[in-house]
């Protein structure tokens, strides 16, 4: 067997190569997370198993309605996190583990809440 040199400027190419294909597929992974989770899929009802008496909260296209607070907020969406920004100034963050039509999974403050999908409106 004959052995092959690969000369200085070869062998960086190579690596930049290689390193251009490992970065391609990092970034190509992310976009298409981002992409699973759309605002539209967020739009709804959503309730609680520990809250049955009433709505957790309704997402709108901008907005956020607690029903229990009476209160409304702004919200943006992030990547896969949801942004709330409460009127003290204060932003709850919540990352969006799973979506499905009829499911949510946030992570909030450390704990996992679930939720369910409904189209019963918000007495």
């Amino acid at each position: 067997m004959a052995e092959v040199f690969v000369g200085p400027k070869e062998m960086k190419l190579r690596i930049l190569v290689l390193i251009s294909i490992v970065v391609l597929f990092g970034c190509s992974k992310n976009k298409s997370h981002e992409a699973q989770i759309r605002r539209s899929a967020l739009m709804g009802i959503w309730w609680s198993p520990q809250m049955f008496q009433s709505a957790a909260f309704q997402i709108k296209d901008s907005t956020i309605y607690y029903p229990d607070d009476l209160k409304e907020y702004r919200y943006e969406l992030r990547n896969d996190t949801l942004l709330v920004y409460q009127d003290d100034g204060n932003i709850v963050r919540s990352v969006v583990l799973r979506i499905t039509a009829d499911t949510l999974v946030l992570m909030t403050q450390g704990s996992e809440e679930i939720y369910t999908h409904s189209e019963t409106p918000i007495p």
